[in-house]
């Protein structure tokens, strides 16, 4: 089977709570483990050193919760996204949260290179200032050069 028809499973999840703190390579791990105990069928690469064929979209910042993180998991056969997603939700731990589960196939790019935007909300708790305090730093922030 060449690598253009080669199914994945495009999982999309929510890192919230105490998981936030959680680094990329810390995902990567969570992740391997909960696809082997989940007995997802996961493509390895070669040599001496296996691994299984994961990725993740550009990862948010330490600290920072996402919504709608992206994770590409390559299968070795075609398989159901419904058994696939709920195998894998009961091996996550709590705050990472599978949001949906989809099995696709592989085109000539990467799944990534579809990602063309992404949507932040910050929430701000105002310290010891006043609502027009703050607006009136937002306002100084967006006006300021970017040097």
């Amino acid at each position: 089977m060449s690598n253009q028809q080669r199914p994945y499973l495009w999982v999309e999840f929510a890192k919230t709570g105490s998981m936030r703190y959680l680094s990329h390579l810390e995902m990567m791990r969570v992740f391997d483990r909960a696809v082997r105990r989940a007995q997802i069928p996961v493509d390895y690469t070669q040599g001496y050193h296996p691994r299984a064929k994961i990725s993740f979209a550009p990862p948010l910042p330490v600290g920072a919760e996402g919504l709608k993180e992206l994770c590409e998991i390559d299968l070795v056969t075609e398989a159901s996204a419904n058994e696939l997603g709920k195998a894998l939700s009961r091996q996550l731990p709590a705050g990472l949260d599978l949001v949906s589960a989809q099995v696709r196939r592989r085109g000539r790019r990467s799944p990534f290179a579809e990602l063309n935007r992404a949507e932040y909300r910050l929430d701000v708790e105002i310290v010891g200032g006043t609502p027009q305090q703050l607006q009136a730093a937002v306002q100084q922030f967006r006006e300021a050069d970017e040097t």
